[in-house]
């Protein structure tokens, strides 16, 4: 059982382990993609919780839809991954969207 959900900053976005028991290979993959016209920089960055620190996991480009993460390690029971966006925008007003979608399962 997966939890996504707003922390107190609202750029920061928390997926958490709520399975008390089960360990979880995750992948994440931008299925819709920021147009390169509207943003210079567009990254999905990934963290994991240490002991009291966040450790990056990887970053996804959100200007395609080839940009993919694969857990190396599962995600373990409580813990999260936290996800920041990274924008910079090439002109004032910019507007458009993008949708990341996690897949996990219990690890073996």
């Amino acid at each position: 059982q997966m939890c996504i959900r707003d922390s107190l900053q609202p750029e920061v976005l928390l997926l958490k382990n709520n399975d008390t028991n089960t360990s979880h290979n995750y992948n994440i993959s931008v299925t819709d993609s920021l147009s390169s016209n509207y943003f210079e920089i567009a990254n999905l960055k990934l963290y994991t919780s240490t002991t009291r620190n966040w450790a990056l996991l990887g970053t996804l480009n959100l200007n395609s839809t080839s940009s993919v993460y694969q857990s190396s390690t599962p995600l373990a029971p409580g813990k999260f991954i936290l996800f920041t966006i990274e924008l910079k925008a090439i002109q004032d007003n910019a507007s458009d969207s993008f949708k990341v979608l996690v897949t996990y399962a219990p690890s073996s």
